[in-house]
């Protein structure tokens, strides 16, 4: 992230898409989902964490076997993250083309 000038001590959101978030790997966060819909081909688990009234939501495989209310360990990795300052502006995040696996925009580049 690109720092900004006047930005210490402020509060920022972190802001994470759905589809980002997983299970059991990244850094993990433990939590138990209050309501799990599931749409066929993905299911989408809502839950907040301790002592937040925010809630998110993961977008997952359809398949996934989680249920409402049962503990589960939700990752996210710090690339996939997004901060935003009091007004809602993104700071601004820049990746090196080096950094890219190019394996995974073009399998048979290897």
């Amino acid at each position: 992230m690109t720092p900004r000038d006047g930005m210490a001590g402020k509060a920022l959101t972190l802001g994470i898409r759905p589809e980002h978030i997983q299970l059991g790997g990244g850094d993990i966060v433990f939590t138990a989902p209050t309501v799990i819909e599931r749409l066929g081909a993905n299911t989408v688990a809502y839950a907040s964490l301790n002592g937040e009234s925010e809630n998110f939501c993961a977008m997952l495989p359809g398949s996934v076997g989680i249920r409402a209310d049962a503990p589960v360990a939700t990752g996210i990795n710090a690339a996939d993250c997004h901060l935003f300052d009091e007004a809602g502006i993104a700071f601004e995040c820049r990746v090196e083309l080096t950094e890219i696996d190019m394996n995974v925009i073009n399998p048979t580049a290897a």
